[in-house]
This record gives C-alpha cells, sequence and structure tokens, in this order.
C-alpha cells in the first residue's frame, strides 16, 4: 500500500473531509488531494503530525510494507476490475432504472387517459377502464421486472453502501476524473428536474381557471402533469444513480465514513420515531374524531425529524 492509499485510509477510518484533514495539518486541501494521488510527498514535520492525529507510527507511513491498522478496522479493498465491473453495472442502471420508473408513471397516465376517453364514449366506459387497467400493469410489470433485474445484479455490491472501501491511486484518480466530467451536467440536469416537476402543475392549474367544470379538460391536464414529472423524474434519477455511483467509491457525501457510522449507530431511530409519530396521530385522531386536523402531527413530525437527526450528529462528532 503506498503513502497516499494509506493517508486516505486513515483519513476516512477518522471521519475527516480533505477539507477537515487540510485544516488540521495547516495545508491546503489541495496538498492533502496530491498527497492521497501520490502526486507528492508530505514533509517530515506533516508525517510527524499525522502520526499523532491518527494515532499510528511514523514507519507506517514511511514504508510500503509496513501494516499496522488492526483487522476490524481495516477497509474492505476492491480490484481495479471488481470497480470497473461496478462501474459497469452502475452506467447499466443509469440507463433503465428511469426508464423503469418513467414506464410506471406512464401506467397511471394511461389510465388517466382512459377514464378521460370514458368521459366522450360513455358506452365504452367499463371497457376503457379495462383496457387502462391492463395498459398500467403491463407497463408497471415491465418496470418492476427492469428494477428487479438490475438490483439482483447489484446485489454483491451494497456492502459499498454500508462499509468503508479501499481503491487504488490509479482507479481514485480516474473516478475523480468522471466526477469532475459530470460536476456540470448533474447541476443542469437536477435544475432542469427540479424547474419541470415545479411547472408540471401549471397545465392542471390552467385548466382549473378557465374550464372549472371541464372533466375532460381536467382529465387530460393531469395526464400532461404526470408526463411533465415523468421527463423530470427521469433526469433526477438518471444523474443521481451515477453521482451516487461516485460518491459511494470516492467515500463523499452520504457515503463517507463519517456518515455510513452515524447511520449504522442510529439505525434503529428512523423506525422507532415515525412509529412513536403514527402511533400519536392515532391516538389523537380516535380520541377527538377530528380527522381534518390531526394530519398536521406528520406535518410536525417531519420538521422534527430533520432537526433531531442534525442534533444527534453534533452529539455524535462531540
Amino acid at each position: 500500500m503506498t503513502m497516499g492509499e494509506k493517508i486516505t485510509s486513515l483519513r476516512k477510518r477518522a471521519g475527516y473531509s480533505q477539507e477537515t484533514l487540510a485544516d488540521r495539518l495547516d495545508v491546503s486541501r489541495q496538498s492533502v488531494s496530491k498527497w492521497e494521488l501520490d502526486v507528492s510527498v508530505p514533509d517530515l514535520n506533516r508525517i510527524v503530525q499525522m502520526s499523532e492525529l491518527f494515532d499510528v507510527p511514523t514507519d507506517y507511513l514511511l514504508k510500503e510494507d509496513e501494516v499496522y491498522m488492526p483487522k476490524e478496522e481495516r477497509m474492505r479493498r476492491m480490484s481495479d476490475e471488481e470497480v470497473e465491473l461496478f462501474l459497469d453495472l452502475k452506467r447499466r442502471e443509469r440507463k433503465r432504472l428511469p426508464v423503469a420508473v418513467g414506464l410506471c408513471i406512464l401506467g397511471a397516465a394511461a389510465l388517466i387517459g382512459m377514464g378521460a376517453l370514458s368521459i366522450v364514449y360513455r358506452d365504452g366506459e367499463d371497457q376503457l377502464g379495462a383496457l387502462g387497467l391492463i395498459v398500467l400493469l403491463i407497463l408497471v410489470a415491465i418496470g418492476v421486472g427492469i428494477m428487479v433485474s438490475d438490483s439482483m445484479k447489484l446485489a454483491r455490491f451494497e456492502w459499498i453502501e454500508k462499509e468503508p472501501v479501499m481503491i487504488s491511486s490509479k482507479m481514485l484518480k480516474h473516478i475523480r476524473m468522471l466526477k469532475e466530467e459530470n460536476a456540470q451536467p448533474h447541476i443542469r440536469n437536477t435544475t432542469i428536474g427540479v424547474c419541470l416537476c415545479i411547472l408540471a402543475v401549471v397545465p392542471l392549474f390552467m385548466t382549473l381557471l378557465l374550464t372549472k367544470e371541464n372533466e375532460l379538460a381536467i382529465a387530460l391536464s393531469v395526464v400532461l402533469l404526470l408526463l411533465i414529472v415523468m421527463c423530470g423524474v427521469y433526469l433526477f434519477i438518471r444523474d443521481g444513480v451515477w453521482e451516487g455511483a461516485l460518491d459511494s467509491l470516492l467515500q463523499e457525501g452520504e457515503y463517507s465514513v463519517d456518515e455510513k457510522s452515524f447511520k449504522k449507530k442510529y439505525s434503529f431511530f428512523p423506525g422507532l420515531y415515525w412509529c412513536t409519530a403514527t402511533a400519536i396521530y392515532l391516538a389523537w385522531s380516535f380520541t377527538s374524531e377530528q380527522w381534518d386536523r390531526t394530519w398536521i402531527v406528520f406535518a410536525v413530525a417531519g420538521v422534527l425529524y430533520g432537526g433531531l437527526k442534525a442534533l444527534l450528529r453534533a452529539g455524535k462528532r462531540r
């Protein structure tokens, strides 16, 4: 293992970002990045600082054949071939998953569309309803089939999202390059996707504003809404799958070692929290019979959930 790989491993094991480590050593983030990529070597003073910071001997950092980390704390290593296979599967999923989700949305649009036609052709209302349901089931079956197929092929790599991972310097450089290339498309696609989802309701509002009692126009505007949302969701998923794959290998963002540690430690929290919120909602609703008001429990719970997670993270850091 090279010095750069050891620095990367120790940094991630400690839950530090490159920026955090750079601040601790009083250097720039670019310097830390160069060390990890083996482009440059830290001076002796920085090596001593890292030795004290990570609680490892200086020999471990200086000698490539020196092994120090306990087995239980050692990162699981991926070969270059495994990384390439993982990226290939994610490229495939990037193309197929948005289509699968789009088919499910399209099925719902088809069902509503057939319902709209039944408003015009009253005599064939039952037949159109049955046809819409058949189209929905076929499209959903195809979509779910694609999802299950891709999920099974990626099952062997599920651990990447849950455990620390170590890859070679060569692959690290390659993945960072891919992430840089994807930076601008990621921003563009996310922006367009958000705008589409916001604008999707415009046809429905326009229809309600202009023709309040035209059931056919309202139904068709809902179909158009779903089609626009489908386009936005396509961009979100297509871009999110690839960005998530790169982050999971780089262990950044939602896939940082610190985030994995947090999720593992507090894995009980989401289930306990939302079950408690549901129990409060049901107890209040049945005793007061004010079902038109008790829904606010979930609105408040949603806001508190984010705040409590932030407090737990702050407590863990301390």
